[in-house]
């Protein structure tokens, strides 16, 4: 009886430490979850605090080309800060406490500009050029998780503005179609 008492005891005891392991993962998860997004939040906010400077910048040489832009870039700032936000807030909610991959078809064309007129955002005031261009042999259209891929690429370019006090940020999207 105290054999088969153990046995039981040394099988629930496994099986608690392995329960304690898997909520273990789950809470540093939602941890890396959450420190990605405060990073990923950073780069936007940095956008909205140099476009006042842009906004200023077109009133001051009349130019409504330029304050349309800084004002499209800061809708798209926005935009991407409340779905951090809301990632942010399905993730706690999450029992997973993971990212769900969510693929879709995009353009890429349209995000080429919106990622340069970020970049130039990033580095608003400092003698540094920037440059992002789609080869020709890249795909229009590609399937990805926008919002991760949003993020990587965001990372990678706030990162070039933060190291890049003067010279030049080239951005160069390439690709093979399927």
């Amino acid at each position: 009886w105290g054999r088969l008492l153990e046995e039981q005891v040394t099988e629930r005891t496994t099986q608690l430490e392995q329960l304690l392991e898997r909520l273990r993962d789950l809470s540093q998860a939602r941890v890396t979850s959450v420190r990605g997004v405060w990073h990923d939040l950073r780069s936007p906010l940095q956008v909205l605090l140099a476009n006042p400077g842009v906004v200023r910048r077109a009133f001051d040489i009349g130019s409504e080309k330029l304050l349309d832009a800084a004002l499209a870039d800061d809708r798209e700032t926005i935009g991407k800060m409340e779905e951090l936000l809301r990632q942010l807030v399905q993730d706690a909610r999450s029992d997973r406490g993971l990212v769900p991959f969510n693929p879709v078809e995009m353009d890429v064309g349209p995000w080429v500009e919106i990622l340069r007129n970020r970049v130039k955002a990033l580095v608003h005031g400092r003698d540094v050029s920037v440059s992002v261009f789609q080869r020709r042999e890249a795909p229009e259209r590609i399937v990805t998780d926008w919002l991760i891929f949003d993020r990587v690429a965001d990372n990678l370019c706030s990162n070039a503005a933060r190291y890049t006090e003067r010279g030049s940020i080239v951005v160069e999207l390439d690709g093979k179609p399927g």
